[in-house]
């Protein structure tokens, strides 16, 4: 491997966040840990036992650093499967750079980002998705995310993948077997019987991918621009989503000239809610500026909000944006203004051919059902506790890759078609699961998969 090529020597890093704290951790890990630690550490004995803390000074040179914890892992039993210390010191910036310096010049050295999971991941400890899940874990923002990169971490979705594989692989193995057997008119297992058995494998696979867009949503968050026409509540409308004064709330057109964001968690995913400028045609160099920024954060939002005032709603037609319908909501806001609700109701109306909520951004009214309707166009209504949940394009692409194989696969083995065209897509189908679990890598998906991990990790 060309990602981490010095394999063989013991690595260390902070694996605490950066800044000043109650403590700080410092991880090393490989071989010739053990004779690293002892070197300012006398009071860690010649046999250690894993996963018991000791407790002493660390010194370099007689010079006392700190007073610490040295936790063992035996190899085996690390994260890593290495031999592996963890030293938890006091929290000062300082004081855990020292120790990193007394590892460094005892034969340590420097781990690159990601290196920690990757050694986890060669040494057999995880697989490529749950490798994965430990970056989702460290960077989940929603609870219902870091509570599906943990179950991710544990193996929940690659033990379904690997029940996937393993049926498809019986199905090859017979397909193989028919070839092989093609010359003694032998039929080891009937088309129609392996026919059944690949079309359960192309549900399953489905079925996965079908989750993606709620995985991506949970995994992501999901972001909302709210648009409109100036003055029609919409940045009270954010200040009351978030519960926080976000947006300057005036009675003046055009406050909002850049886009102000906040967000609020709900069904235990994070929404991302944004405030554009209000649209509108103007002279004012400034307010042209937010409404372009505006037009920009539109195009990147997944979903729309078009906020109206229930005394006048005015569509922001003249900007010529297209809004799609299935991703759009309009938004009735003031409620609380409106007297004759019956009278609102006609207007609403006018508006049949899209999703409409109402709202008072003013009293809360209508906030609950408003988020509730979001989550669920947004895929996220259903049971939190599903386990076989997409999150990463990478998977997706894989199991992508293998549906269309064994769609292939499947139409001729139903067309019955030589054996070896059917075996050739079924191979196909494997090895993009195998690529999604780690079987079977280059640097390429080694390179794209620990990139974006920090040190420590």
């Amino acid at each position: 491997m060309s990602l981490f090529a010095d394999q063989d020597s013991a690595i260390c890093a902070i694996a605490t966040p950066p800044g000043s704290g109650g403590v700080a951790m410092i991880r090393l890990s490989g071989e010739g840990s053990d004779s690293i630690i002892k070197k300012s550490c006398s009071f860690v004995p010649e046999k250690c036992e894993s996963h018991k803390v000791y407790y002493g000074h660390m010194n370099h040179d007689g010079v006392p650093i700190d007073e610490v914890l040295v936790t063992y892992f035996e190899k085996g039993r690390s994260f890593t499967g290495e031999k592996t210390f963890e030293i938890s010191c006091h929290g000062s910036p300082i004081v855990a750079q020292q120790i990193l310096d007394v590892l460094i010049d005892s034969g340590a050295r420097i781990a690159e980002p990601g290196e920690f999971t990757f050694r986890a991941f060669m040494s057999g400890r995880i697989d490529l998705v749950q490798a994965e899940a430990v970056l989702d874990l460290v960077e989940s923002e929603s609870r219902r995310a870091s509570s599906l990169a943990l179950r991710q971490l544990k193996g929940s979705l690659s033990q379904i993948v690997e029940d996937i594989e393993r049926d498809l692989i019986q199905v090859l193995a017979h397909v193989e077997a028919n070839i092989d057997f093609a010359a003694e008119d032998i039929e080891i297992e009937s088309s129609q019987s392996l026919s059944t058995r690949l079309e359960s494998v192309i549900d399953r696979v489905l079925s996965l991918i079908s989750t993606y867009k709620q995985g991506k949503a949970i995994h992501e968050g999901i972001d909302i621009a709210l648009i409109g026409v100036p003055n029609v509540g919409k940045s009270s409308l954010l200040n009351a989503l978030v519960n926080e004064d976000k947006a300057i709330v005036t009675d003046v057109e055009g406050t909002t000239r850049d886009v102000v964001e906040g967000f609020f968690e709900y069904e235990g995913a994070r929404f991302n809610v944004f405030d554009t400028a209000g649209m509108r045609a103007t002279d004012d160099k400034i307010e042209k500026m937010g409404i372009e920024r505006t037009l920009k954060k539109i195009e990147d939002c997944e979903f729309k909000v078009i906020v109206l005032d229930s005394e006048k709603p005015l569509l922001p037609d003249s900007t010529g944006i297209e809004f799609e319908q299935e991703n759009t909501t309009i938004l009735f806001n003031k409620v609380d203004l409106i007297e004759d609700r019956n009278s609102l109701l006609k207007v609403i109306g006018d508006f049949e051919e899209y999703d409409v909520s109402y709202v008072s951004a003013q009293t809360g009214e209508g906030l609950d059902s408003l988020k509730s309707k979001l989550a669920n166009r947004a895929g996220l209504k259903g049971d939190q506790n599903q386990t076989a949940i997409l999150t990463n394009s990478r998977h997706l692409q894989s199991l992508s890759s293998a549906y269309k194989s064994l769609k292939k696969g499947l139409s001729l083995l139903q067309n019955q078609e030589s054996p070896d065209f059917i075996a050739f897509e079924l191979m196909d189908a494997v090895k993009a699961i195998q690529s999604m679990l780690g079987k079977k890598f280059d640097d390429e998906v080694m390179d794209q998969v620990f990139r974006e991990f920090c040190l420590g990790k």
